[in-house]
């Protein structure tokens, strides 16, 4: 068997979304966020620590930067997750340069390319990529651990306990969530790694995040009775990709689909995740780029491209 096939979670599930359906109609029993466990590294609410990163629910410490949940404090410079600057404000013919709302903790910030394509009533707020220990072909526990700290329960994993479907109702703004949502997990984003932030069990994360456009369509979502939605009438939304290193492909697999919601009129927001590893490829140091391609049942989506560096 393909093992590579078989990685769900960077595979198969590439589009991995705060989106009900992810055809993943199933549901698992919900992680307990005080007994998850990730390969070497205890995850529970209270102190959850991730390779590297110890990070606490109320004062979370990463590598040399103090990070209190409420309080983010980066070295010599203190960015409020409220008013770091949204990358929505650049743009140029449809071209917008993304900049990460997430405080730099020595990795940078994230930055990606998004390109409209056609006229989409829905938007990438944000982008966001970071190491964590993720697992393994055989097991992608840690990762699932580590999506539950982050996410729930507004956020729950279903399906292969992978995928992150609504949760409880958490009303917004949700253009801004991820980053917050990063920032008190104590997850650092950024633009450059080491070749050990994603040396298998450990990974890179790669996360985008899914909100109606300005205009979009009201109507019922598991949020709200009323308010801007990706109506079900765009779903499926279906994802591609492609790694490049130096300009040159090493990896294509990363396709996804979000089936439509059933029981409302759409969805208030999402997020897409996918992930990679030198489980899969070398993993040498250099420049890469991501390509993440979204299209929407009318065709019309978003191309985003993040470039990071591992050295």
């Amino acid at each position: 068997m393909d093992t590579k096939k078989g990685w769900i979670w960077t595979r198969a599930v590439a589009l991995c979304a705060a989106l009900a359906g992810c055809n993943e109609a199933a549901s698992v029993p919900p992680v307990d966020a005080a007994t998850a466990t990730d390969a070497g590294n205890a995850t529970d609410a209270g102190n959850a620590t991730d390779a590297g990163n110890a990070t606490d629910a109320g004062n979370a410490t990463d590598a040399g930067n103090a990070t209190d949940a409420g309080n983010a404090t980066d070295a010599g410079n203190a960015p409020d997750a409220g008013s770091a600057p949204d990358a929505g404000s650049a743009s140029d013919a449809g071209v917008t340069l993304d900049a990460a709302t997430s405080p730099d903790a020595g990795n940078g910030e994230t930055t990606a390319l998004r390109e409209a394509v056609g006229s989409p009533s829905w938007n990438v707020a944000e982008v966001a990529t970071f190491s964590a220990v993720v697992g393994t072909a055989g097991s992608t526990a840690p990762l699932t651990a580590r999506l539950l700290m982050l996410f729930f329960p507004e956020h729950r994993p279903a399906g292969n306990g992978l995928v992150l479907v609504e949760g409880a109702a958490h009303a917004g703004p949700y253009d801004g969530e991820l980053s917050r949502r990063l920032l008190a997990g104590g997850a650092d984003p950024g633009d450059h790694f080491t070749v050990a932030d994603w040396s298998s069990p450990r990974g890179l994360v790669f996360m985008l995040s899914l909100v109606p456009a300005a205009g979009a369509p009201m109507g019922s979502s598991s949020d709200s009775p009323s308010g801007p939605i990706l109506p079900a009438s765009l779903y499926p939304i279906v994802s591609s990709g492609e790694l490049t290193y130096e300009g040159a492909v090493v990896d294509s697999d990363f396709p996804g689909s979000i089936a439509p919601p059933t029981d409302v009129d759409g969805r208030s927001h999402g997020f897409v995740v996918a992930a990679e590893s030198t489980e899969f490829i070398a993993g040498t140091p250099g420049s890469y780029r991501l390509r993440m391609r979204l299209r929407d049942a009318t065709g019309a989506g978003w191309d985003v491209t993040i470039p990071f560096r591992v050295e």
